[in-house]
């Protein structure tokens, strides 16, 4: 489940991170990918290392440090943190998937855009399924 959380960065804390993370070595996303997800993963993935770490490190202080994240996901411990980047040509497929459900880019997909098969076979919104505790 996605949401969208504003502020938890300020601009200036996100222009030093991507500085940060264009310094990093990247490597293939499928390395870290299972074997279905390899067939289909298209990104690059940065490479372990103390500078990798001390981003990581700042993106959980600013997280657990924001009332709304912490409202919202009350997070018992945090999942491995992963940096991404795509490349020119990597963003084919999400730019497909946005423009099938009627979006111009792949920012504007929502929860109303996902439908999720139920055990029956019949499909359900995601919105509906799991509500934005945030919306209302």
């Amino acid at each position: 489940m996605f949401h969208a959380i504003p502020e938890i960065l300020s601009a200036e804390e996100a222009a030093a991170i991507c500085e940060e993370a264009a310094t990093l070595r990247f490597a293939d996303g499928k390395a870290t990918a299972g074997r279905h997800a390899k067939l289909v993963k298209n990104n690059e993935q940065a490479a372990g290392s103390p500078e990798l770490e001390a981003i990581f490190t700042k993106a959980r202080n600013a997280l657990t440090s924001h009332a709304g994240f912490m409202s919202a996901a009350r997070p018992a411990r945090f999942s491995r943190f992963l940096l991404a980047r795509y490349q020119q040509g990597m963003e084919k497929e999400v730019a497909v998937i946005a423009h099938s459900c009627g979006v111009a880019e792949p920012r504007l997909l929502r929860r109303e855009h996902c439908r999720i098969v139920q055990p029956n076979g019949q499909t359900a919104l995601l919105s509906e399924l799991f509500p934005d505790p945030l919306s209302g």
